[in-house]
Protein backbone atom coordinates (compact mmCIF):
# COMPACT_ATOMS: atom_id res chain seq x y z
CA UNK A 1 0.00 0.00 0.00
CA UNK A 2 1.13 3.47 -0.71
CA UNK A 3 2.36 5.47 2.23
CA UNK A 4 0.71 8.78 3.01
CA UNK A 5 3.20 11.60 2.59
CA UNK A 6 3.57 14.22 5.25
CA UNK A 7 3.62 17.94 4.50
CA UNK A 8 7.38 17.99 4.89
CA UNK A 9 7.74 15.16 2.36
CA UNK A 10 5.54 16.91 -0.15
CA UNK A 11 7.91 19.90 -0.11
CA UNK A 12 5.29 22.49 0.63
CA UNK A 13 3.05 23.58 3.41
CA UNK A 14 -0.51 24.67 3.60
CA UNK A 15 0.66 28.19 4.34
CA UNK A 16 2.70 28.28 1.17
CA UNK A 17 -0.33 27.13 -0.83
CA UNK A 18 -2.51 29.84 0.63
CA UNK A 19 0.15 32.46 -0.13
CA UNK A 20 0.45 31.40 -3.75
CA UNK A 21 -3.34 31.47 -4.20
CA UNK A 22 -3.59 35.00 -2.79
CA UNK A 23 -0.76 36.15 -5.08
CA UNK A 24 -2.55 34.85 -8.18
CA UNK A 25 -5.78 36.53 -7.14
CA UNK A 26 -3.97 39.85 -6.75
CA UNK A 27 -2.47 39.51 -10.23
CA UNK A 28 -5.92 38.81 -11.75
CA UNK A 29 -7.35 41.84 -9.99
CA UNK A 30 -4.57 44.05 -11.34
CA UNK A 31 -5.33 43.06 -14.94
CA UNK A 32 -9.08 43.33 -14.84
CA UNK A 33 -9.67 46.02 -12.24
CA UNK A 34 -12.40 48.57 -13.03
CA UNK A 35 -12.23 52.19 -11.89
CA UNK A 36 -13.64 52.70 -8.45
CA UNK A 37 -16.93 54.33 -9.18
CA UNK A 38 -19.93 54.72 -6.99
CA UNK A 39 -22.76 54.06 -9.43
CA UNK A 40 -25.34 55.11 -6.87
CA UNK A 41 -23.98 58.62 -6.27
CA UNK A 42 -22.29 58.96 -9.65
CA UNK A 43 -18.98 59.89 -8.11
CA UNK A 44 -15.69 58.70 -9.52
CA UNK A 45 -14.22 58.83 -13.05
CA UNK A 46 -16.55 58.29 -16.00
CA UNK A 47 -15.86 55.08 -17.97
CA UNK A 48 -14.72 55.69 -21.52
CA UNK A 49 -14.69 53.53 -24.63
CA UNK A 50 -11.68 53.92 -26.93
CA UNK A 51 -12.69 53.85 -30.64
CA UNK A 52 -10.21 54.10 -33.49
CA UNK A 53 -11.45 54.88 -37.01
CA UNK A 54 -9.81 56.06 -40.21
CA UNK A 55 -12.24 57.99 -42.40
CA UNK A 56 -10.06 60.17 -44.62
CA UNK A 57 -6.79 58.30 -44.65
CA UNK A 58 -5.26 60.35 -41.78
CA UNK A 59 -3.57 58.95 -38.73
CA UNK A 60 -5.74 56.93 -36.38
CA UNK A 61 -7.16 59.15 -33.68
CA UNK A 62 -8.82 57.93 -30.49
CA UNK A 63 -12.43 59.01 -30.25
CA UNK A 64 -14.43 58.74 -27.06
CA UNK A 65 -18.02 57.71 -26.92
CA UNK A 66 -18.94 61.25 -25.97
CA UNK A 67 -17.74 62.51 -29.41
CA UNK A 68 -20.33 60.53 -31.38
CA UNK A 69 -21.71 63.70 -33.02
CA UNK A 70 -18.36 64.67 -34.51
CA UNK A 71 -17.77 61.10 -35.60
CA UNK A 72 -21.09 60.96 -37.44
CA UNK A 73 -20.34 64.24 -39.18
CA UNK A 74 -16.98 62.94 -40.36
CA UNK A 75 -18.56 59.71 -41.55
CA UNK A 76 -21.24 61.61 -43.45
CA UNK A 77 -18.62 63.85 -45.07
CA UNK A 78 -16.58 60.82 -46.14
CA UNK A 79 -19.72 59.13 -47.50
CA UNK A 80 -20.62 62.24 -49.51
CA UNK A 81 -17.09 62.39 -50.94
CA UNK A 82 -17.25 58.71 -51.92
CA UNK A 83 -20.66 59.23 -53.52
CA UNK A 84 -19.33 62.13 -55.62
CA UNK A 85 -16.33 60.09 -56.74
CA UNK A 86 -18.60 57.17 -57.65
CA UNK A 87 -20.85 59.43 -59.74
CA UNK A 88 -17.82 60.87 -61.52
CA UNK A 89 -16.55 57.35 -62.21
CA UNK A 90 -19.90 56.32 -63.74
CA UNK A 91 -19.91 59.42 -65.95
CA UNK A 92 -16.42 58.64 -67.21
CA UNK A 93 -17.33 55.04 -67.91
CA UNK A 94 -20.41 56.14 -69.84
CA UNK A 95 -18.26 58.50 -71.92
CA UNK A 96 -15.81 55.66 -72.63
CA UNK A 97 -18.67 53.39 -73.71
CA UNK A 98 -20.08 56.07 -76.02
CA UNK A 99 -16.68 56.62 -77.61
CA UNK A 100 -16.20 52.89 -78.09
CA UNK A 101 -19.63 52.62 -79.71
CA UNK A 102 -18.85 55.46 -82.12
CA UNK A 103 -15.46 53.98 -83.01
CA UNK A 104 -17.06 50.58 -83.63
CA UNK A 105 -19.63 52.12 -85.97
CA UNK A 106 -16.90 53.98 -87.87
CA UNK A 107 -14.86 50.80 -88.23
CA UNK A 108 -17.88 48.93 -89.61
CA UNK A 109 -18.56 51.75 -92.07
CA UNK A 110 -14.94 51.76 -93.25
CA UNK A 111 -15.06 48.00 -93.73
CA UNK A 112 -18.27 48.27 -95.75
CA UNK A 113 -16.84 51.08 -97.87
CA UNK A 114 -13.74 48.98 -98.57
CA UNK A 115 -15.85 46.04 -99.73
CA UNK A 116 -17.95 48.34 -101.92
CA UNK A 117 -14.87 49.86 -103.53
CA UNK A 118 -13.43 46.43 -104.27
CA UNK A 119 -16.71 45.18 -105.79
CA UNK A 120 -17.59 48.36 -107.68
CA UNK A 121 -16.03 47.17 -111.00
CA UNK A 122 -18.13 44.01 -110.83
CA UNK A 123 -21.24 46.05 -110.08
CA UNK A 124 -20.53 48.33 -113.04
CA UNK A 125 -20.23 45.34 -115.35
CA UNK A 126 -23.46 43.82 -114.10
CA UNK A 127 -25.34 47.10 -114.55
CA UNK A 128 -23.99 47.34 -118.11
CA UNK A 129 -25.36 43.87 -118.86
CA UNK A 130 -28.62 44.93 -117.26
CA UNK A 131 -28.85 47.92 -119.59
CA UNK A 132 -28.09 45.82 -122.68
CA UNK A 133 -30.72 43.27 -121.71
CA UNK A 134 -33.34 46.00 -121.34
CA UNK A 135 -32.38 47.45 -124.73
CA UNK A 136 -32.91 44.07 -126.36
CA UNK A 137 -36.25 43.74 -124.63
CA UNK A 138 -37.35 47.03 -126.21
CA UNK A 139 -36.11 45.92 -129.62
CA UNK A 140 -37.66 42.43 -129.56
CA UNK A 141 -40.91 43.26 -127.82
CA UNK A 142 -42.87 43.65 -131.07
CA UNK A 143 -41.12 41.11 -133.32
CA UNK A 144 -40.17 38.32 -130.92
CA UNK A 145 -42.06 38.41 -127.60
CA UNK A 146 -40.49 35.14 -126.43
CA UNK A 147 -36.96 36.45 -126.84
CA UNK A 148 -37.99 39.69 -125.17
CA UNK A 149 -39.30 37.68 -122.21
CA UNK A 150 -36.03 35.76 -121.90
CA UNK A 151 -33.97 38.94 -121.81
CA UNK A 152 -36.39 40.51 -119.38
CA UNK A 153 -35.87 37.52 -117.06
CA UNK A 154 -32.10 37.96 -117.47
CA UNK A 155 -32.33 41.62 -116.49
CA UNK A 156 -34.45 40.79 -113.46
CA UNK A 157 -31.93 38.12 -112.40
CA UNK A 158 -29.18 40.73 -112.47
CA UNK A 159 -31.29 42.94 -110.22
CA UNK A 160 -31.69 40.01 -107.80
CA UNK A 161 -27.91 39.50 -107.73
CA UNK A 162 -27.33 43.17 -106.98
CA UNK A 163 -30.02 42.99 -104.31
CA UNK A 164 -27.94 40.41 -102.43
CA UNK A 165 -25.49 43.26 -101.78
CA UNK A 166 -28.26 45.68 -100.74
CA UNK A 167 -28.11 47.49 -104.08
CA UNK A 168 -31.41 48.95 -105.23
CA UNK A 169 -32.40 50.51 -108.54
CA UNK A 170 -32.91 54.27 -108.61
CA UNK A 171 -35.81 53.58 -111.03
CA UNK A 172 -34.85 56.16 -113.61
CA UNK A 173 -37.49 56.39 -116.37
CA UNK A 174 -38.21 58.53 -119.42
CA UNK A 175 -40.08 61.73 -118.58
CA UNK A 176 -38.82 61.96 -115.00
CA UNK A 177 -37.22 65.23 -113.81
CA UNK A 178 -33.46 65.15 -113.82
CA UNK A 179 -32.01 64.53 -110.33
CA UNK A 180 -28.25 65.19 -110.06
CA UNK A 181 -28.07 62.97 -106.96
CA UNK A 182 -29.35 59.93 -108.89
CA UNK A 183 -28.71 60.69 -112.56
CA UNK A 184 -25.65 61.33 -114.67
CA UNK A 185 -26.40 63.31 -117.82
CA UNK A 186 -24.46 61.83 -120.75
CA UNK A 187 -26.20 63.78 -123.54
CA UNK A 188 -28.31 66.90 -123.87
CA UNK A 189 -31.17 66.81 -126.34
CA UNK A 190 -32.33 70.23 -127.51
CA UNK A 191 -36.05 70.85 -127.62
CA UNK A 192 -38.38 73.77 -128.24
CA UNK A 193 -40.95 72.34 -125.80
CA UNK A 194 -40.44 74.11 -122.51
CA UNK A 195 -42.42 71.40 -120.70
CA UNK A 196 -39.69 68.85 -121.55
CA UNK A 197 -36.85 70.98 -120.24
CA UNK A 198 -34.65 69.12 -117.68
CA UNK A 199 -36.53 65.83 -118.07
CA UNK A 200 -35.11 62.43 -119.00
CA UNK A 201 -35.20 61.73 -122.73
CA UNK A 202 -33.62 58.24 -122.47
CA UNK A 203 -32.17 55.92 -119.82
CA UNK A 204 -28.88 54.63 -121.17
CA UNK A 205 -28.00 52.64 -118.05
CA UNK A 206 -30.05 52.18 -114.92
CA UNK A 207 -28.58 53.46 -111.66
CA UNK A 208 -28.14 51.54 -108.43
CA UNK A 209 -27.38 52.53 -104.87
CA UNK A 210 -27.10 50.99 -101.43
CA UNK A 211 -30.19 51.09 -99.27
CA UNK A 212 -30.29 54.04 -96.85
CA UNK A 213 -27.08 55.49 -98.33
CA UNK A 214 -26.64 59.23 -98.79
CA UNK A 215 -25.26 58.84 -102.33
CA UNK A 216 -25.94 56.27 -105.02
CA UNK A 217 -23.09 53.97 -105.99
CA UNK A 218 -23.79 54.03 -109.74
CA UNK A 219 -25.86 56.98 -110.98
CA UNK A 220 -28.17 56.30 -113.90
CA UNK A 221 -26.69 57.41 -117.21
CA UNK A 222 -29.37 59.38 -119.04
CA UNK A 223 -30.06 61.75 -121.89
CA UNK A 224 -31.74 64.99 -120.82
CA UNK A 225 -33.87 67.46 -122.72
CA UNK A 226 -32.60 71.03 -122.80
CA UNK A 227 -34.95 73.81 -123.87
CA UNK A 228 -33.96 76.25 -126.61
CA UNK A 229 -36.01 78.84 -128.41
CA UNK A 230 -37.27 77.69 -131.83
CA UNK A 231 -35.29 80.45 -133.55
CA UNK A 232 -32.06 79.04 -132.05
CA UNK A 233 -32.63 75.46 -133.18
CA UNK A 234 -30.81 74.33 -136.35
CA UNK A 235 -33.01 74.01 -139.47
CA UNK A 236 -32.79 70.22 -139.90
CA UNK A 237 -35.24 67.42 -139.59
CA UNK A 238 -36.10 66.41 -136.09
CA UNK A 239 -34.54 62.94 -136.50
CA UNK A 240 -31.26 64.30 -137.86
CA UNK A 241 -31.26 67.05 -135.27
CA UNK A 242 -31.76 64.64 -132.39
CA UNK A 243 -29.12 62.24 -133.71
CA UNK A 244 -26.62 65.03 -134.38
CA UNK A 245 -27.12 66.56 -130.97
CA UNK A 246 -26.81 63.19 -129.27
CA UNK A 247 -23.50 62.54 -131.01
CA UNK A 248 -22.03 66.00 -130.57
CA UNK A 249 -23.31 67.23 -127.21
CA UNK A 250 -22.14 64.97 -124.38
CA UNK A 251 -22.52 66.59 -120.93
CA UNK A 252 -21.97 65.62 -117.34
CA UNK A 253 -24.52 67.83 -115.62
CA UNK A 254 -27.58 69.90 -116.32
Amino acid sequence: MEKDLTDDERGTSKADFVFDQEQHEDTFADHFAMPSTNFVTGSGPEPTLEISATLDGSDLLPVTATDDGALIERMLAALAANTAETSLFHERMKAYEDNARVMHAQIEKLQQDQVRVLLKPAFERLTALHAQANDIVDQKQADDPDAAGDFRFFAESIEDILGLYDLESVSAAVGMPFDPKKHQASRAIKTDDVALDATLQKVIRQGFGFAAADRVLLPARVSVYRYQKPSELPSTSSAEDERGIEESTPVTSI
